[in-house]
């Protein structure tokens, strides 16, 4: 699977957290929905194995200047419920 030609199982994603923490993750799949880029990442353990105690999180993508992924936190609760429909979907 790729992203703007990077490989997507070999980008890993590090999540600011709430309480100054970090979170990495992968991610597992890229999608478009009315125009808009989002990944579903999967938190990562320290050994890097994904962390199957947590469910999958979806995250709008947007670019950089340089065409580079930068994630966003979906605020919108309907584009969120719309990004999770189509990810349901695609599981199917």
């Amino acid at each position: 699977m790729k992203f703007h030609d990077k490989e997507l199982n070999k980008l890993e994603v590090t999540l600011n957290l709430a309480d100054g923490s970090e979170l990495v993750c992968s991610v597992t799949d890229s999608f478009e929905l009315n125009g808009k880029k989002y990944f579903a990442l999967q938190a990562l353990n320290p050994d890097k194995a994904p962390d199957l105690s947590q469910g999958p999180m979806l995250y709008r993508v947007e670019e950089d200047a340089e065409k580079n992924p930068v994630v966003v936190y979906i605020e919108d609760d309907l584009e969120f419920t719309a990004a999770a429909n189509e990810y349901s979907r695609r599981l199917s």
